[in-house]
């Protein structure tokens, strides 16, 4: 029998084997993973993020409450950075950021939106959006 297993060839010695499925495996995390992370809005300071706000360079605004996040989608590109950028606040900004993307006035508009995970409780949904 061990005659049998030198004989095979050895592509299929490789797949045989755990080694090979175990790397495939690997490589389509990394793949999934650049292809779920890659591109979209890149993130900038919150100081930075007012001042797009501030010099009109802003086409559309989106408030993310819950997440105290906004997504700002820039008239002109900003270098690496691109026209898509957001950035965080903390909570005792949420007047002050929603004054001043509505004083902005951004040409395409500007929204906000509430982030909720539909049939959880909130306790759960609280837990949820810890992580």
């Amino acid at each position: 029998m061990s005659e049998d297993k030198k004989k095979k060839p050895l592509f299929k010695r490789i797949l045989s084997g755990p080694w090979i499925w175990i790397a495939v495996a690997v490589g389509v995390l990394l793949i999934g993973s650049s292809l779920l992370t890659g591109g979209g809005f890149q993130k900038v300071d919150t100081q930075q993020g007012i001042q797009y706000l501030q010099g009109g360079n802003v086409e559309r605004a989106v408030i993310f409450d819950g997440e105290q996040r906004v997504d700002l989608t820039l008239t002109s590109p900003d270098g690496p950075l691109g026209n898509e950028v957001q950035f965080y606040y903390v909570t005792g900004r949420d007047q002050f950021i929603a004054e001043l993307v509505q004083s902005a006035q951004p040409s395409d508009g500007w929204t906000d939106e509430v982030r909720t995970l539909h049939g959880f409780s909130p306790y759960w949904e609280h837990c949820f959006h810890s992580f």
